[in-house]
């Protein structure tokens, strides 16, 4: 017994073309930009010296806290040029509690994949092993950090451009782009 397919029925306009593509560009942008930053999560974390408690400590000058000085400070040491507002918009980025600075927990979210749960696992595993380290980090460690945010704040800058340009234009409303992509009306997106 074969059921025919039912049509969507939309009871909100739906979008035209332009606003249509570029809530598509946006949804493009992100993923591939998240894509990118992953990649480079997972390059730091099966790299055999890369050390989270030791890398943290050295980054935030064992205190507790990476603060946006402590970032200021890696970028410049390290060559990576980026404005004030561009690291605040890193940090903001992983800053779960909103205080602006980042625990080592938060830290660690900013490094560790999210798409590979065994190497994820393998690395939270071992940090519950490690003592806080003492020696040097390798400039390839800190070269992977640094492309990590890096992805992170092209992702952010190019998805931002793009949803201001969604915002200012005169077709686009929100429900209409959340009914375009919610085709089985769930009222949620799974996919």
């Amino acid at each position: 017994n074969f059921k025919s397919k039912k049509k969507r029925e939309c009871h909100f306009p739906m979008l035209s073309n332009y606003p249509k593509q570029k809530v598509l560009d946006l949804i493009t942008q992100l993923s591939e930009g998240e894509l990118r930053a992953e990649v480079n999560r997972q390059v730091i974390s099966e790299k055999s010296k890369f050390d989270p408690i030791n890398l943290f400590d050295q980054i935030s000058n064992d205190t507790d806290y990476i603060t946006l000085q402590h970032l200021i400070a890696l970028f410049q040491d390290n060559s990576y040029k980026v404005s004030y507002d561009d690291t605040q918009v890193i940090l903001e980025s992983f800053d779960k509690d909103q205080d602006q600075k980042w625990s080592f927990k938060e830290f660690l979210e900013s490094v560790l994949p999210k798409d590979n749960q065994q190497l994820r696992n393998r690395i939270i595993s071992a940090v519950k092993r490690l003592e806080r380290g003492d020696g040097a980090i390798e400039y390839d460690i800190i070269y992977a950090l640094i492309r990590i945010y890096d992805e992170e704040l092209k992702c952010y800058k190019t998805c931002e451009q793009t949803r201001r340009e969604l915002l200012l234009c005169d077709e686009f409303s929100i429900i209409a782009a959340f009914k375009e992509i919610d085709v089985e009306s769930k009222g949620y997106i799974n996919h």
